[in-house]
């Protein structure tokens, strides 16, 4: 088990990882929406794409997040890497995602399972989404 695994396992069922080929896909995926030229998302693939800095989140970034993500038992993947990729429930992420994501290490991207529009978060504590984008090659907890 990875370490981040192991740091998520407090967790428990919200967070469920991807078996190796359906983690692969939703990294192909991931990789189709970032950019190759810098820390985010691509602005070919998407050419609106808005900005949050989160260094010192108050209930505003809560609020801004919930209006992109939307909330309850939609699945989102969490990429963090090819072989890294696990499954929470939206309201799992905007409670506790301060909790789940770390400034100064982690880079994800997050989608939807149906696809739409990609969150990608920076390791300096910033956020970037866009709606559009390529479409979902997987399911949710496939």
């Amino acid at each position: 088990m990875t370490w981040r695994r192991n740091e998520l396992a407090v967790f428990g069922p919200e967070v469920t990882w991807l078996a190796d080929a359906e983690a692969l896909k939703a990294f192909r995926w991931a990789w189709d929406c970032s950019s190759s030229t810098h820390y985010g998302l691509n602005a070919e693939v998407f050419p609106s794409i808005e900005r949050l800095d989160v260094e010192e989140p108050g209930p505003e970034a809560r609020e801004w997040l919930a209006k992109r993500v939307g909330g309850g038992d939609d699945c989102l993947l969490l990429v963090f890497d090819k072989d890294e990729v696990c499954v929470v429930r939206a309201a799992f992420f905007l409670d506790r995602w301060q909790d789940v994501l770390c400034p100064s290490r982690d880079d994800v991207v997050i989608l939807p399972e149906r696809g739409g529009w990609a969150l990608f978060y920076c390791h300096e504590d910033e956020f970037e989404f866009a709606t559009g984008g390529p479409g979902s090659p997987i399911g949710c907890g496939n």
